[in-house]
């Protein structure tokens, strides 16, 4: 497996309360990747990237011009494997690609995938200032997307912050939705998250959603920043999300998949045991 290094990829599942407060993604082991797939979520190059995605099915959602000077771009797959029970984070099993522009020195995780299945998702943050960008997908959304208004956005939004923790987020204010590229909608917003020590947090963040593959599962990347230092971040904010773009990998494209299947069980069904 590969040591967690900036702009790479690590694990990432449940994030407990001292880690929301550092933006810190939750640490597992690496998705490994196969012989005959690109490696997972490490930060590329313009040309890299498109040659990826091109790889994937995908080469509608490339990006068209290279990220700003130090940025390095995400191409991951997801919903290679079913969603494992015990992870909170749930992708849905259809698989798609998802790609975003990071700032130097940001951390990128992604999903973990053993025996149980697939845990957690795909984020990225720099873990000394509390910044962060994460994927959730909502697999029960069931409202038209084309009327997606403040009020689906609340509680959309509301789902993706808890799924960092219950119970401690507060405040959760709406400021605006607007269009964003076609099929995407943006997101601003703003949160207070309670510590246990009885003091508040701000923060604030935008957010790309999307209405993608056949599931109609809804796709959010949302970002957070701590409020005093929202007017420095604002712009990085919205290039990170206005980068981010997902398809669903054609059923004429096969992405190959790690066989977790324990030999001694199926030695055991066998011979009946």
């Amino acid at each position: 497996r590969r040591p967690a290094r900036r702009a790479d990829a690590t694990s990432s599942d449940e994030v407990s309360r001292s880690d929301l407060f550092r933006g810190l993604g939750g640490f597992g082991a690496a998705i490994a990747a196969t012989p005959l797939a690109p490696a997972p979520a490490a930060a590329k190059s313009l040309e890299e990237a498109a040659a990826q995605l091109a790889t994937y099915g995908v080469p509608q959602i490339a990006p068209k011009e290279g990220p700003p000077g130090g940025w390095k771009i995400v191409v991951e797959p997801i919903g290679l494997a079913s969603d494992a029970e015990y992870g909170r984070f749930k992708l849905g099993a259809e698989p798609q690609v998802v790609t975003f522009n990071v700032p130097p020195l940001w951390v990128v995780s992604v999903p973990n995938i053993d025996f149980n299945g697939a845990a957690g998702t795909v984020q990225a943050n720099d873990y000394g200032k509390g910044d962060s960008a994460t994927l959730y997908v909502d697999t029960k959304f069931k409202g038209d997307f084309n009327e997606f208004g403040k009020k689906d956005a609340l509680i959309a939004m509301k789902k993706a912050l808890t799924m960092k923790g219950k119970g401690f987020i507060e405040g959760l204010k709406i400021i605006k939705v607007r269009d964003g590229a076609p099929g995407y909608k943006i997101l601003e917003y703003d949160y207070e998250i309670e510590s246990a020590a009885g003091f508040s947090i701000n923060r604030n963040g935008l957010a790309s959603v999307t209405q993608t593959g056949d599931a109609g599962n809804l796709q959010i990347f949302w970002t957070g920043v701590v409020t005093p230092r929202w007017g420095d971040m604002e712009g990085t904010m919205q290039k990170i999300v206005d980068s981010f773009r997902i398809a669903t990998v054609p059923k004429t494209v096969t992405i190959p998949k790690r066989d977790f299947t324990r030999q001694d069980e199926v030695e055991a069904r066998q011979i009946g045991v």
